[in-house]
């Protein structure tokens, strides 16, 4: 059976592709409990979770540039807003057992095959058995939760924090390359995990998080609220807790 999987690259757009779970040298499959699906052609694999609770477990992997606790803070923001949106209860569980189970990586190249360079930033299956719903972030590259107003970090910025271990001495104030992991996770975990599509519509460019390319947005738009409510409902909620809870998204783990 294939997967449909996202995979998002250094040229700031993300594409799908069809994938065999069993090739996925990262996965073990050994013990794949039965995800509860239901068929939906809406979605991504043509399948949503058909179960209202999602676990989701980090796997002991490490990415030195940002600490565990603050890695799983960057998760925790990524499904929040999908989870106060609809009636989905998504948390995190230590223990690798529930029906429902979505699994976020961080590998370096040499430990996953998909990432042939450092181009290729992240990967995530839709909804399904084994690999669907988890997502695999590339350690190989650099991802920085800074402000959204912080000026661009320079070579030698980089260099003296340690991201970098060597620049052209005549263009110190050359700028690195750093992605917004907040943003990736809510592209693959928030969304593609859960069963969204992109969303094409070139309007949407700069106002969806699901739309095919980066554009750095933490907060879903409104096309993507209506593309999440069409795959699993809308769920009340208060307008001061709501405003309150997408500040806080917004803010990220930085401030």
């Amino acid at each position: 059976m294939t997967h449909r999987i996202c995979v998002h690259t250094d040229d700031k757009k993300y594409c799908e592709l069809e994938a065999e779970p069993v090739e996925f040298s990262s996965q073990s499959f050994n013990e794949t409990i039965t995800h509860g699906t239901k068929q939906n052609s809406d979605a991504l694999n043509n399948q949503v979770w058909d179960d209202s609770e999602i676990i989701y477990w980090t796997n002991d992997s490490d990415y030195e540039f940002i600490t565990l606790v603050n890695q799983e803070k960057l998760i925790k923001l990524a499904l929040l807003e999908s989870s106060f949106q609809t009636p989905l209860v998504i948390r995190q569980r230590k223990r690798k057992s529930a029906d429902v189970q979505i699994r976020i990586n961080w590998l370096k190249m040499k430990d996953e095959k998909y990432f042939t360079s450092k181009s290729i930033l992240a990967f995530a299956g839709g909804p399904g058995k084994g690999l669907g719903g988890d997502c695999t972030m590339n350690a190989d590259v650099l991802w920085l939760p800074r402000k959204k107003d912080a000026p661009p970090l320079t070579v030698k910025r980089a260099f003296d924090l340690g991201y970098i271990t060597n620049y052209n001495r005549d263009f110190p104030n050359s700028t690195v390359k750093a992605y917004d992991p907040q943003h990736t996770l809510k592209h693959e975990v928030g969304g593609h995990a859960l069963g969204m599509r992109h969303i094409e519509d070139a309007n949407e460019r700069l106002s969806a998080i699901m739309y095919p390319y980066y554009n750095g947005l933490r907060v879903f738009g409104t096309a993507d609220l209506t593309y999440l409510h069409k795959l699993y409902g809308k769920a009340p909620i208060n307008h001061k807790i709501k405003k309150m809870l997408l500040s806080r998204i917004r803010k990220g783990i930085t401030g």
